[in-house]
């Protein structure tokens, strides 16, 4: 495993990149990705500042240009190093005990048309300026999101909101959908709630609701949601919120074996809040990521899941962590790194029969070479279409360098395991780039990376030539390595596919020796950019007022003097 998994600069571009081998084909719109900036040399790889890469194609080049995502706690983290008031690493987030946590924005993006959201999980989604890729406003006052974590254990001017990575823009009706919710947790009353919102006005919000009158508890976290053309489906992802984390302790919690969807209808959804019913479906395994037809045809939906099957998308190296092979400790620079798959992953594609809450068929893709830590995802297009026909997947593979004993005890004895406990450590397996056909269920095609290579982020992009083919286009990703032996390159490059014959290989290597790219996670693309010009804002001095006003006057002249000051008075259109 490269030691440039774990390293990254925080250092803002502006720079062609060069070609460093093969053509580079005719490419057209802008890629974005994001990822997170550590704080710290053994941070959790995805606990960082939010860094957004934007590749702007045409006239024979690629542009790169990077910007930290700042939002208010950036600058309140920036300032307090060092003091009392100092955030420390507490898992997945950032937390302070005085100031609250950090939105990181580091996560996923939300294009809405010409508008850009950058997303995290435990924070409000924040809109970015496409051309500057500088924030804008969050989503939502304050005042219009319910606090996930007690205030009377952190009562500070930042909240923890835990929302979803991956909100829904419809862009049949221009709304966007979300989550604002609570696991049980010490101190704080669970909760779950969706929030709709038409991108002007204020949000709307309805607390979801079993059919037996009982709130629905999220057991674990909603890393992700999907809407079809009647339904809301919030799914209870495989990503555990440790609390024991969150407060200072170190405790691993294996992920629930089984995934619980919840679905809404959104005819249902009457008013601008209230109680709604939320009927719950269980499918067989776990997931994080997933992907649903948007065409619902006599109320069945069809759901494309990426099981992660035993693997732990929250845990990480750590510093006392031990290789479960060896018993020797794990290395140094690969602590923050995302711990190994502990069973072969499984694509799974389910419908669900929305009218009686029913799993009525799935169908399973299962690869030795292709589905060893299966993740992220891209398809042709900013939203699922009607049907899927085609999804490009990536895997992060399997390596003894990244299976520490802890995550191994911890999913020994995992109920759906394919491959024996006993034959872990024997295999190896490169990180890959897959196409899934939807209708068949098979691996359409597929390549895999040269050892040293880890690949990431999937995009979509198509070439000037168009057409309405899924494949007809190209797949852009990011490919970290030790490698500094190529021209021009430092090892971290974005490698160019053709999107009808992966296994042919890349057909471009781009790169740049100041190019230091972090794990870099979701991705998103966009035909054409231009500077912002929605009226929607959240004044971040009024937002803060009222929470301000209940803090120490050291906190109050700490945020008027380092972190107001940073974003200019905005009036709501």
């Amino acid at each position: 495993m490269p030691a440039s998994l774990t390293d990254a600069s925080g250092a803002e571009l502006d720079l062609d990149l060069h070609v460093i081998s093969g053509t580079l084909p005719p490419l057209v719109g802008h890629a974005l990705t994001v990822a997170a900036i550590p704080n710290t040399p053994d941070a959790f790889a995805f606990n960082g500042d939010g860094m957004i890469y934007r590749l702007d194609f045409g006239g024979g080049r690629v542009h790169l240009r990077t910007r930290l995502a700042k939002t208010p706690s950036y600058f309140a983290d920036q300032a307090v190093r060092g003091t009392d008031h100092a955030f420390r690493n507490a898992g997945i987030v950032r937390i302070s005990p005085s100031l609250g946590t950090c939105n990181q924005a580091n996560t996923a993006f939300l294009p809405m048309g010409n508008r850009l959201l950058v997303t995290y999980d435990a924070g409000r989604p924040y809109e970015v300026d496409p051309q500057r890729l500088e924030l804008v406003t969050p989503v939502g006052a304050n005042s219009e999101w319910t606090p996930s974590l007690s205030s009377t254990l952190f009562p500070g001017p930042l909240p923890t909101y835990l929302s979803t990575a991956h909100p829904y823009y419809d862009n049949h009706t221009g709304e966007v959908f979300s989550v604002n919710y609570a696991p049980p947790m010490p101190g704080s009353e669970p909760f779950t709630a969706l929030l709709r919102w038409d991108g002007a006005g204020a949000l709307e919000k309805w607390r979801l609701m079993l059919p037996d009158g009982k709130p629905v508890q999220i057991a674990q976290s909603i890393h992700q949601i999907a809407v079809t053309q009647d339904y809301v489906v919030v799914m209870d992802t495989a990503f555990v919120i440790e609390p024991e984390q969150i407060f200072g302790g170190s405790k691993i919690r294996p992920q629930a074996p089984d995934t619980a969807v919840y679905l809404v209808r959104r005819g249902d959804l009457h008013g601008a809040g209230g109680e709604v019913e939320a009927r719950r479906v269980v499918i067989p395994r776990e997931a994080v990521h997933f992907l649903a037809d948007y065409d619902n045809p006599d109320h069945r939906i069809t759901l494309y899941l990426a099981h992660n099957c035993a693997s732990d998308a929250s845990e990480w190296l750590r510093r006392d962590d031990v290789l479960a092979t060896s018993k020797q400790p794990v290395r140094i620079d690969l602590r923050g790194a995302p711990s190994a798959p502990m069973d072969i992953n499984v694509v799974g594609r389910h419908v669900i029969d929305a009218r009686s809450a029913q799993l009525v068929g799935s169908e399973h893709l299962i690869d030795d070479d292709f589905t060893w830590g299966t993740a992220l995802y891209t398809f042709r297009g900013q939203a699922p279409p009607g049907q899927l026909p085609r999804i490009y997947w990536v895997s992060y593979g399997f390596s003894e360098e990244l299976l520490t004993q802890r995550v191994f005890e911890a999913y020994q004895q995992y109920k759906h395991r394919r491959v024996p406990i006993t034959e872990l450590p024997l295999l190896g397996r490169p990180t890959t780039l897959f196409a899934l056909d939807t209708h068949s269920m098979g691996l359409a095609d597929g390549y895999r990376f040269p050892p040293g290579r880890v690949v990431g982020s999937p995009q979509f992009v198509p070439g000037e030539r168009g057409g309405d083919d899924p494949t007809t286009g190209y797949i852009v990703c990011t490919v970290v390595s030790d490698d500094t032996r190529t021209r021009n390159s430092s090892g971290d490059e974005f490698w160019v596919f053709d999107a009808a014959d992966l296994s042919q290989g890349p057909l471009c290597r781009l790169g740049h020796p100041e190019l230091n790219l972090g794990f870099t996670l979701h991705t998103c693309w966009m035909p054409e950019i231009a500077p912002r010009t929605a009226e929607y804002a959240v004044d971040v001095h009024d937002d803060y007022a009222e929470l301000l006003a209940r803090q120490p006057d050291e906190i109050q002249k700490l945020f008027a003097e380092q972190v107001l000051p940073q974003f200019a008075r905005q009036a709501n259109g």
